[in-house]
């Protein structure tokens, strides 16, 4: 199960490494599956300083991965919460996959933490390569 954050003060602001995209493409494609039988948002995202942890369990298995901030964001950015800098997010893996697809071929790729009915959820706003300077928002959260 995933410590989600209890409600209060938490930021998160960070450009997402282009080189990283399809790295996470790949780890989220496998996420999905295994999750595609159980219930939505049954995936944990977890930031902490230094490292990213995805995971999800199913009941004959678990899967996890467990990147470095520095290899999948840009330098300079922003994590902060009550729980030493922690923050964990019940997620669809399936929105989170396709989030990722849609921005593999964006030249600029910003991820924020937003609270939605009370909820914690990852925006991701994007500038695609053929529609310089117009902004797409897509949200990953269950």
């Amino acid at each position: 199960a995933c410590a989600l954050e209890p409600p209060g003060k938490m930021k998160f602001s960070a450009s997402l490494r282009l080189e990283a995209i399809p790295h996470l493409i790949g780890i989220t494609a496998a996420l999905q599956r295994l999750a595609k039988g159980g219930p939505a948002g049954s995936c944990c995202l977890k930031l902490t300083p230094k490292k990213l942890y995805l995971n999800t369990r199913q009941s004959s298995c678990e899967l996890y991965a467990e990147l470095n901030m520095a290899d999948v964001f840009s330098v300079g950015w922003l994590l902060e919460s009550k729980r030493n800098n922690s923050v964990a997010l019940q997620i669809d893996p399936k929105q989170l996959h396709g989030t990722l697809k849609l921005a593999q071929s964006c030249r600029r790729i910003s991820v924020k933490l937003a609270k939605r009915m009370g909820q914690g959820a990852l925006v991701f706003e994007f500038t695609d390569l053929q529609l310089a300077n117009v902004w797409i928002t897509q949200e990953a959260r269950k």
